[in-house]
């Protein structure tokens, strides 16, 4: 793998039968991307494509956003990218007239990120 402007980024060997995931796994590891996304002449690719399929790839890392630090993530893992997230809301307190509050909780099922965000019904 070498960047646009000619430089060695990384070197892996892979078997025959290596999809697009195991060298998104590799690279990730290796330049320490949270998130990437494969494109070629015609787009993007899907990952579970074998790696022997195409001659030339760009990969293109994907920024995660900041905004929402102190939120819990919903669909997407911010620190691995993964999409299998459990997520639950939980009431700690409730009032008289109907107000209510708590917690939502979100734990990635893939690296073990557990989030915290408060909710209030006012």
């Amino acid at each position: 793998c070498q960047t646009l402007s000619g430089e060695k980024a990384m070197s892996s060997k892979f078997s025959a039968e290596a999809t697009l995931a195991d060298l998104e796994s590799e690279m990730k590891s290796k330049l320490s991307w949270l998130q990437l996304e494969f494109v070629c002449e015609n787009g993007t690719v899907d990952k579970s494509e074998p790696l022997k399929a195409y001659n030339t790839l760009s990969a293109k890392e994907v920024t995660i956003s900041g905004g929402d630090n102190f939120k819990i993530d919903r669909t997407t893992c911010r620190r691995c990218g993964g999409n299998d997230i459990w997520r639950q809301r939980f009431t700690e307190w409730c009032q008289m007239n109907g107000d209510a509050g708590g917690h939502w909780k979100s734990t990635c099922r893939t690296c073990g990120l557990h989030l915290t965000e408060s909710w209030c019904d006012d």
